[in-house]
């Protein structure tokens, strides 16, 4: 299909922010994008706070400096109370003798890299970091800028239009239950806060409940349009992100799982019998995988990488009674409807998603 064809739904829901792991605004009203001369513009959110109780990620480097700070530091504390003579005396040397030796070993074990590394994840702009998943507009404006290159492509913004659509199908994949204590946890707070304590790398704001609504509805507007002969198709250009999140809990950085709720709904259209959802991505979509395990008119493939080179997981996932779905090749769900493919890491386009 010719890209005259294409037009582009892009959501006004931003979860990022400009300097991650900084958090923002996820969909304040006055972050709609704008059209200016034919291109659109994003507005930046103001960086806000990090959660009050956030702690910077507990590394393998940092456990051996801080042994390496307790193994000198013992020592210098017992050389100090070994010292026959002191102006402050024997325990007070000691201490000191200790401070010193926990300087040394701290330092002489890696920790002035641990250091400067979690400087440096303060200031890099977006991805993850291992208890934050932080988000920024710029995403969004990268793929803006690939779009604007491409001739014919037209696009068109998200006003404020029914999402009672997008409310309907939210409830019938992830239960009221879940949907109401979403909406609750972010009408209540006015600072980035953690979803869950227990899955503590993602965050919400009081916008992103909305945030999340407004982007499933994108992807049933594209639904609308690929039923529709005489629409051009949609791609739905949204943030929040989907694939992460189970029926009942949101993580990943996703809160609702967006092409989930999109092939339930085309399920209803007339003449559809079936639906696929293809996701390539690095990480498994295993939120996708535990929404559609029990229906046998959805099929879902996902092609992702490992890790340090091998077909190994990204992340060593804890299979559990609200997140069941591995991503190892033979985890094909309970009906056979799933399919995993992994790749090495760090496989590109060319050299291997291309070809699967």
């Amino acid at each position: 299909m010719s890209p005259s064809k294409y037009s582009i739904s892009l959501a006004p829901t931003f979860p990022p922010s400009s300097n991650a792991p900084k958090v923002f605004s996820s969909v304040d009203p006055n972050m709609r994008p704008t059209i200016v001369d034919g291109e659109f513009s994003l507005p930046l959110p103001a960086n806000l706070d990090l959660p009050p109780d956030y702690s910077r990620p507990w590394t393998k480097e940092k456990y051996i400096a801080i042994a390496g700070a307790f193994f000198i530091g013992s020592i210098f504390y017992e050389i100090g109370s070994l010292a026959e003579m002191s102006l402050w005396g024997e325990d007070e040397l000691a201490i000191i003798f200790g401070g010193v030796g926990i300087a040394i070993g701290w330092y002489g074990a890696g920790g002035g890299a641990v250091m400067q590394a979690e400087k440096e994840s303060t200031n890099r702009t977006g991805g993850y970091d291992a208890k934050l998943i932080a988000d920024r507009p710029a995403r969004l404006q990268t793929i803006l800028d690939d779009f604007s290159e491409i001739e014919g492509i037209g696009m068109r913004k998200s006003e404020d239009r029914d999402i009672s659509k997008a409310l309907e199908y939210v409830d019938l994949v992830h239960g009221s239950e879940y949907v109401n204590l979403l909406k609750k946890k972010c009408s209540e707070t006015n600072i980035p806060t953690r979803l869950n304590p227990l899955y503590a790398r993602t965050l919400i704001d009081k916008n992103s409940y909305n945030a999340a609504i407004d982007a499933v509805q994108d992807w049933l507007d594209g639904v609308d349009a690929a039923m529709d002969e005489s629409s051009r198709p949609l791609f739905a250009l949204s943030r929040p992100p989907g694939h992460h999140a189970c029926r009942s809990k949101g993580m990943g950085g996703c809160l609702l799982n967006n092409a989930a709720i999109a092939a339930f709904y085309a399920l209803n259209q007339s003449g559809v019998e079936r639906v696929a959802i293809l996701d390539i991505d690095a990480h498994h979509g295993n939120g996708i995988a535990h929404c559609i395990q029990d229906e046998p008119k959805i099929c879902y493939c996902s092609i992702h990488e490992g890790k340090h080179g091998s077909n190994k997981p990204f992340v060593e996932q804890k299979v559990t009674e609200d997140d069941p779905r591995s991503q190892e090749s033979n985890d094909t769900g309970p009906i056979g409807n799933l399919c995993n493919i992994n790749l090495k890491a760090g496989t590109g386009w060319e050299s291997g998603y291309s070809n699967v």
